[in-house]
């Protein structure tokens, strides 16, 4: 699974380098662009579910689940390119890391999940490497 993590991660910088690329003039609509992207991502994934097969969830217990994780993810793809378009990516990496936190937080909240020592640990960690980066 660390490897997955990891290579999730690599992926996921490099399209946030190319989306901050792409949002260079000051006519570029942010909208569009997270638009364009999301779709471009059902593209990708279309063969791969078509070549491998896939099996829908039942729809009568998740579909309000399914929609409500669409809407935060549009969400927070639309926040994300619109602060593309006004800040450099290397501040918009610093600030996009403290997701570990709000995760943390929110799955203890809402998914009766434990805080651990190793959990605040992470956290403490994050939180303090973001000040000494913001620091640079």
């Amino acid at each position: 699974w660390f490897e997955l993590v990891l290579l999730s991660t690599v992926f996921i910088a490099v399209a946030r380098i190319i989306q901050k690329t792409l949002l260079t003039s000051d006519k570029d609509d942010p909208i569009t662009y997270a638009i364009i992207c999301q779709l471009g991502v059902a593209l990708f994934l279309l063969p791969i579910v078509l070549f491998n097969g896939f099996t829908f969830p039942p729809l009568e217990t998740v579909w309000p689940w399914l929609l409500l994780t669409a809407l935060f993810y549009t969400i927070g793809n639309i926040f994300s390119f619109r602060a593309f378009k006004a800040i450099p990516v290397s501040e918009f990496i610093i600030l996009e890391s403290t997701t570990p936190i709000w995760t943390a937080i929110t799955s203890s909240m809402f998914l009766g999940e434990s805080t651990n020592s190793i959990k605040l640990l992470g956290i403490a960690l994050t939180i303090e490497m973001e000040e000494h980066t913001s620091e640079l």
